[in-house]
């Protein structure tokens, strides 16, 4: 008998002492709230500066009064400012190495080119070439002659 009755006001006092604690964690602060949501809604909001000037679709550039240059990208998230280094650095990874002609065999000419997913090759008619493998084949063709 008592041994339960020492159970049970251990397992009484736990139980209080876990309904106090989950009442103070239920009433949290209305200051820090209110700051954590002004903050998080001040920088998800990136605004595009009046004097953005448009580079191409998508992408504008803006001095700001202390005369940095910033680049603005429209993602679907809103704008993304970056500085010139970064912008540098970003186009420069984006870039889709060109088509690179490999060989001409009668009329059937083969092309290669750099992906993310591995060295892409294709052939192609000479009379079925687009616009950008025309001049590659254009280009090597006179390249060859000149020599």
């Amino acid at each position: 008998m008592r041994t339960l009755t020492k159970s049970f006001a251990i397992v009484l006092a736990l139980a209080g002492m876990a309904l106090a604690q989950g009442s103070a964690r239920t009433q949290p602060p209305a200051a820090g709230k209110a700051q954590a949501e002004k903050a998080r809604a001040a920088a998800s909001r990136t605004e595009l500066p009046a004097n953005a000037q448009k580079l191409r679709e998508g992408v504008w550039t803006a001095r700001d009064t202390s005369g940095k240059v910033w680049y603005y990208s429209r993602s679907p998230f809103g704008y993304m400012r970056m500085d010139e280094a970064a912008y540098q650095q970003a186009s420069k990874a984006s870039e889709v190495p060109g088509v690179r002609l490999v060989a001409v065999e009668g009329e059937t000419v083969k092309f290669e080119r750099g992906s993310p997913f591995g060295k892409s090759v294709w052939t192609r008619k000479v009379s079925e070439l687009t616009d950008e493998e025309r001049a590659v084949y254009e280009k090597q063709k006179s390249d060859k002659a000149g020599q």
